[in-house]
């Protein structure tokens, strides 16, 4: 069937699958290098010692599956375990062994790596361990990987024409990133203000101010030469929000359509 200017999407390339696979688990390991830059005083929010900054049952739930899946423990137990989950990130990134075991059990080990310390934590964690959960089901260690070199299924060649039918988690993904920044347009907009009101908004036209309260905002303020000339440059700003909300607007649009 002949596609249009505006058809949807009909199937899903395996090397954006790829690329995903590797810059969420990139993301992973930065994740958790960053939750223990700190050393031991990391630590103190993921065991349960006495010198430990969390209550060893303070979960999101109390029923005995929390107890268990986010249970705490001492230093060395949590050192395993960041060690666990640091194996099996580097391993998803790379693509290797990269079979629905191995990313199922990734999974289970970052929500309960996330939801041991759940005060830092905010959407984008929640969002994280979605966008991982859709790629326990969706191949993306087919091309690009230490899988596919090993098993040798696809040469160079065929990449143009591979790609993966519509299924559910293909549109899982699509639709979770999509709504995610739709979701965003909509709340600084017309959820905040009203059709009659858009003109207030800091994120449109003719304010465009977004960008220039939030890094001149105390928690932003921070010895940076590209932060100072932000700041110090009402238009350039202004182009940056300008940006930020047509891009959020107009880019998921076009991911699902060709």
């Amino acid at each position: 069937m002949k596609k249009g200017c505006f058809t949807l999407q009909q199937n899903q390339d395996l090397r954006s699958l790829a690329a995903f696979r590797i810059l969420l688990g990139t993301y992973l390991i930065y994740d958790i290098i960053s939750r223990l830059q700190y050393g031991r005083m990391s630590l103190l929010w993921y065991t349960s010692t006495e010198d430990s900054f969390l209550l060893p049952d303070d979960t999101p739930h109390r029923s005995p599956v929390h107890r268990i899946w986010f249970y705490r423990g001492s230093e060395n137990f949590q050192l395993a375990l960041f060690g666990i989950t640091f194996y099996l990130a580097v391993s998803f990134t790379l693509g290797y062994k990269c079979g629905v075991l191995s990313k199922t059990f990734l999974w289970l080990n970052v929500v309960a790596m996330q939801c041991r310390c759940m005060p830092p934590h905010d959407g984008s964690d929640v969002f994280c361990r979605h966008m991982l959960l859709w790629c326990t089901q969706l191949p993306v260690s087919q091309v690009w990987s230490i899988d596919a070199r090993n098993n040798n299924k696809l040469t160079p060649g065929d990449f143009d024409c591979t790609t993966v039918p519509n299924r559910v988690a293909v549109w899982g993904i699509r639709l979770q990133i999509v709504i995610m920044y739709l979701g965003t347009v909509f709340h600084r907009t017309i959820d905040a203000y009203s059709l009659s009101g858009l003109n207030k908004s800091k994120w449109l036209p003719p304010q465009l101010t977004a960008v220039h309260y939030a890094l001149n905002g105390s928690f932003s303020t921070r010895d940076c030469w590209l932060g100072d000339l932000v700041r110090k440059n009402l238009p350039l700003s202004q182009f940056m929000t300008l940006m930020a909300i047509l891009i959020e607007t107009f880019a998921p649009i076009i991911c699902l359509v060709t």
